[in-house]
């Protein structure tokens, strides 16, 4: 059965045809209509500069609450492009901190199974140096010291984990890398925009997690720009979903706040239109479950300023490498985008749900997780592809369409961060 997208007459977004009654250019002028370049996707030196400009000095996603439910509870970050190992847990006093994931006596990485490489996750009162049994309380202090009369002075009681700085968004953990501490809190970085984007939704209800991750060898800016546009998924997801050929995407503009924005998409999927069976059977589709949970998401008033009936999703982007993407009728959906090297990096995607009420549910939401996947595992394939041909150099620029606004203001900060890094260290 084809599917049909009923749009309301806002038109924020058109499929099928139509254009949306202004171009993006002249809502935002500021961004040019240029050609751009991917060189920071193909350079080694602009790596190195991104490591600095954007990832040290701003305030990075690094997981979830959910993942610390009790006292002890704890789950380390490999973070490659910080070159750093951290410790989140939650402490004694239900205080959440994290800890650069090194013993201060010798320098040996102390949470680590299997292999130190591989991130882990537990429970513990304390945590134990492999190499010479250092002990170290969940709030970073020495607690067990062995061999004390073998220590000069204090300097055995005196040794603590080095702490970095976090603050928590409705359950998300951001850490703050800057040296010398944050320049201002994640709150004012963020922007009372999409500080409050979540107060309309019951985030306290989203209890169920699941968690995917992999790598690919492409820059991660490019995986960025294309979950930035809707353009590409009449093409690219033709096969998964099918009743998305000949469709035209026309998105409404987008909010930017600073480096971060806000991008909706509305129209309505008519229930009971579904491209394959195992889709109608369970009463899903790639936008993920279509049974309502028990209590409905209402459109973020954040996104639309006012009550919206037919919506189906509301992103924002939190600058530089994590995407929140709100979708009816009640699920969320978070990305973050890891840089390995300049062509290579770790893609994240976290869904959280409401409690299943019984099993069709629980099928429907099984089903929703497997398509969506499988529409990303259809991004990530490209996206190797997409970096060969980059660094082929073939082209120097590329053109962007009006449609592809979002790409062009990430790009545009990104240029934005590094050109301050630089002068702020007197380089040309």
């Amino acid at each position: 059965m084809a599917r049909q997208i009923n749009t309301p007459t806002e038109n924020r977004i058109i499929a099928g045809g139509g254009a949306y009654d202004q171009r993006h250019y002249e809502d935002h002028p500021e961004l040019g209509t240029g050609l751009i370049s991917y060189e920071h996707a193909i350079s080694p030196r602009s790596f190195e500069l991104e490591r600095e400009a954007l990832f040290r000095r701003s305030w990075i996603n690094v997981g979830h609450e959910l993942r610390l439910p009790k006292v002890g509870s704890y789950f380390t970050r490999e973070l490659e492009v910080l070159n750093t190992s951290i410790i989140v847990v939650r402490g004694k006093d239900r205080k959440i901190r994290a800890f650069h994931n090194v013993c201060p006596h010798r320098g040996n990485k102390l949470v680590w199974e299997g292999h130190p490489a591989q991130e882990t996750s537990g429970r513990a009162m304390a945590f134990f140096c492999k190499y010479h049994g250092l002990g170290y309380a969940l709030d970073g202090k020495m607690e067990v010291l062995r061999d004390p009369d073998n220590w000069f002075g204090s300097q055995g009681c005196d040794l603590h984990l080095a702490e970095v700085p976090v603050e928590l968004w409705n359950g998300f953990i951001f850490a703050n890398f800057r040296p010398g501490g944050p320049s201002e809190s994640l709150r004012a970085y963020m922007g009372e925009h999409i500080w409050s984007a979540l107060d309309d939704i019951p985030v306290e209800l989203y209890t169920d997690h699941v968690r995917g991750h992999g790598e690919i060898n492409s820059n991660w800016k490019t995986l960025h720009d294309a979950f930035s546009e809707a353009w590409h998924g009449s093409v690219l997801h033709s096969q998964a979903m099918v009743t998305m050929r000949n469709i035209t995407f026309r998105a409404p503009p987008s909010r930017f706040d600073g480096p971060h924005r806000t991008a909706i998409s509305c129209g309505t999927v008519p229930e009971g239109a579904y491209t394959f069976d195992i889709e109608r059977i369970s009463r899903a589709s790639v936008t993920g479950s279509q049974i309502r949970p028990a209590r409905e998401i209402e459109a973020p008033k954040a996104a639309f300023g006012h009550d919206q009936q037919d919506w189906v999703a509301v992103t924002f982007t939190v600058f530089p490498n994590f995407q929140l993407q709100v979708y009816a009728p009640g699920w969320i959906n978070t990305y973050n985008y890891w840089p390995l090297a300049h062509n290579r990096m770790r893609f994240e995607i976290n869904q959280y749900f409401q409690q299943a009420r019984d099993f069709s549910e629980l099928f429907a939401r099984t089903t929703g997780i497997a398509l969506v996947l499988d529409n990303v595992r259809q991004d990530l394939g490209l996206l190797e592809a997409t970096q060969q041909g980059l660094e082929s150099r073939v082209y120097d620029t590329y053109p962007l369409i009006d449609e592809e606004h979002n790409i062009r203001h990430f790009h545009k900060m990104v240029d934005e961060r590094i050109s301050a890094y630089r002068q702020e260290r007197g380089e040309s």
